[in-house]
């Protein structure tokens, strides 16, 4: 902006919004996506660039842990109107098996239950590392042995 406190001066000045109304903008779109999902807990908005023309928010209605309460709200920037929502059930059943196994792996699924299944089975694995390096060093002390004696 000119500092003489008139209207921008540069075609530059002109066509670069400042950042206060992009902010006002971006919750806007949050104010929107809380309207939808008035359960929500948490909402991410992927900050867009400039040349995008869609913008989309990440909602999750869960802890965190349950890819099933989670859905995706994208706006048309120009119009600020909501062009899709993509629920978890919505997406491709390879991406549903990857967001659920993501938990299921550390256990986070069933709760506590899980936790300690998961601390359990990490305990085992790591008995096996050891009990390996043990069978691995004891026949090669007696390779050692065998090979000094003959």
């Amino acid at each position: 902006m000119s500092r003489g406190g008139g209207g921008p001066t540069t075609a530059a000045e002109k066509a670069t919004p400042p950042r206060a109304v992009e902010g006002l903008a971006l919750a806007a779109y949050f104010d929107q996506a809380k309207q939808a999902e008035p359960d929500w807990r948490t909402v991410r908005i992927n900050l867009p660039k400039r040349s995008d023309e869609l913008i989309s928010l990440a909602i999750d209605r869960g802890s965190g842990r349950q890819p099933h309460l989670q859905s995706t709200m994208t706006f048309d920037r120009t119009t600020a109107e909501v062009t899709h929502v993509r629920n978890f059930g919505d997406q491709t059943p390879g991406y549903q098996a990857r967001r659920i196994l993501r938990f299921m792996h550390t256990g986070e699924v069933a709760g506590v239950m899980g936790q300690t299944l998961a601390g359990i089975v990490s305990a085992g694995a790591a008995v096996l590392v050891w009990t390996g390096i043990a069978l691995a060093w004891r026949r090669f002390r007696s390779w050692l042995v065998r090979t000094a004696n003959a």
